[in-house]
């Protein structure tokens, strides 16, 4: 007797992980700027750091999006997702988010909101893809 194990990618758990590590470095670089090469965190202060983590936050949410949409044909977990990188994108293209701009503090402030709106994404997500009734999700090879 042979059982075939099919296991789906979950992105959402690795999406939420990601978006939480992303609000917190935002935070952590906003309040702790100074204290962090101390704490050995000085790397954070990088702006590749910066890049790394919206690139990852936005593969990994587009991804997501598409396979939560394809379970359970809801739009509402998508727009939390487009919403919350706005949000970083903004602060990081217009409000001078690289470490020494005018407006540092308040665009740090819009970067932990926006990882938020990524993290909730993330979990309305996978609720929804957890909750879903549909045909598909019922099946024996959705199992």
């Amino acid at each position: 007797m042979t059982m075939k194990i099919k296991r789906a990618l979950d992105l959402d758990r690795i999406g939420t992980f990601a978006s939480s590590l992303c609000a917190v470095h935002c935070f952590l670089v906003a309040v702790a700027f100074g204290l962090l090469p101390v704490m050995g965190l000085g790397f954070m202060k990088d702006e590749r750091v910066d890049r790394i983590f919206i690139v990852s936050a936005a593969l990994i949410g587009t991804l997501a999006v598409f396979q939560g949409y394809r379970k359970h044909g809801s739009l509402k977990p998508a727009s939390w997702f487009i919403l919350g990188l706005s949000i970083i994108l903004f602060s990081h293209t217009y409000m001078h988010h690289f470490h020494g701009g005018s407006m540092e503090s308040l665009s740090h402030g819009f970067s932990v909101v926006g990882g938020i709106f990524l993290v909730y994404y993330h979990f309305l997500n996978r609720r929804l893809t957890k909750n879903c009734d549909c045909a598909v999700c019922n099946s024996s090879d959705a199992n």
